[in-house]
């Protein structure tokens, strides 16, 4: 129960604090394993006592089940791995990222369900969003589809760690503490001079923002 609740609240509420968000990111990892563990060990021990004593075959609807929560479970882990996991952004602040928008061109990193993207692309900029979850991207890209805005906004599956941001005026992050260091550092060499970067949530450490509004912090690139 308490493992829906904070899923509840992370993914789709976002009501949760940073500082909570932060914590949960830190242990959450280890946390998860080990309960995927248990269910794992769980699980053979089923199958060896199966021979002994005679219990029933699982049905379709359970063995769906379990292939869905594994799928769930590796996406999970290979979103936190390369970046940070899916995470809503309000509307509100939404709202304040864009107000901090530079230019034509923007980049949203780890776009989610795009509505970072598409509010860019509302507002005239060509916005991009590099997302490497597929069921990510098809939501995000019928969200774009729907609103008619497939000449201003565009999903791309791909990992944001192979992209070069140099072309853009504008970028956009809801990271997680593990990755702003190492993002810093590529952006910093990839990005030209007066770049708007905005993070949502977590500060890059070694920049000091030009502009914090609530949660939102504005760096400009400075070469």
């Amino acid at each position: 129960a308490v493992f829906i609740w904070i899923s509840w609240k992370v993914f789709v509420d976002a009501e949760l604090s940073f500082e909570m968000l932060t914590k949960l990111n830190e242990f959450g990892f280890a946390a998860v394993f080990l309960l995927f563990a248990f269910v794992g060990i769980s699980c053979s021990t089923f199958y060896l006592l199966s021979d002994a004593v005679d219990l029933p075959e699982p049905s379709k609807w359970e063995l769906g089940l379990i292939f869905g929560v594994v799928l769930a479970f590796v996406l999970w882990v290979r979103s936190f791995l390369q970046g940070a996991p899916y995470v809503t952004t309000s509307h509100e602040d939404v709202a304040r990222m864009v107000k901090l928008r530079k230019g034509k061109v923007a980049a949203d990193i780890g776009s989610g369900d795009g509505r970072i993207v598409i509010a860019m692309a509302k507002n005239g900029m060509k916005a991009y969003g590099y997302e490497i979850n597929p069921v990510l991207v098809r939501m995000s890209q019928n969200l774009i589809k729907e609103q008619k805005l497939e000449d201003k906004a565009f999903i791309i599956q791909q990992d944001f760690w192979t992209v070069s941001f140099e072309q853009f005026d504008t970028i956009t992050v809801f990271g997680i503490p593990h990755i702003m260091e190492k993002l810093q550092r590529k952006l910093e060499k990839e990005l030209k001079n007066g770049t708007h970067v905005i993070s949502m949530g977590f500060k890059f450490q070694n920049w000091e923002p030009e502009k914090i509004d609530g949660e939102v912090f504005l760096y400009v690139i400075k070469k």
